[in-house]
């Protein structure tokens, strides 16, 4: 019975410069992709927002942080009316 251990080892170095150059050919073209994706997808302007609302709701929508203090205000027992 032959050893498949050394058969796939004598393969690997016969073939080592064909099989790592098209690891690192895979590699490459990896980086790029990668590297043009996130230039491309920084030059945009940024993500887009958007929001839907049901029925008696309040939305709030900001680029930054938002903070709220106090309560519900023009809600139903506001003295806001």
């Amino acid at each position: 019975m032959p050893d498949s251990s050394l058969s796939i080892l004598d393969f690997i170095a016969k073939n080592k410069e064909w099989i790592f150059s098209g690891i690192g050919v895979f590699f490459l073209s990896l980086l790029i992709t990668f590297a043009i994706y996130f230039i491309k997808g920084h030059k945009k302007g940024g993500s887009s927002q958007s929001q839907k609302s049901g029925k008696n709701s309040v939305n709030l929508q900001s680029k930054g942080s938002i903070t709220i203090h106090g309560g519900v205000r023009n809600g139903p027992n506001s003295k806001d009316r």
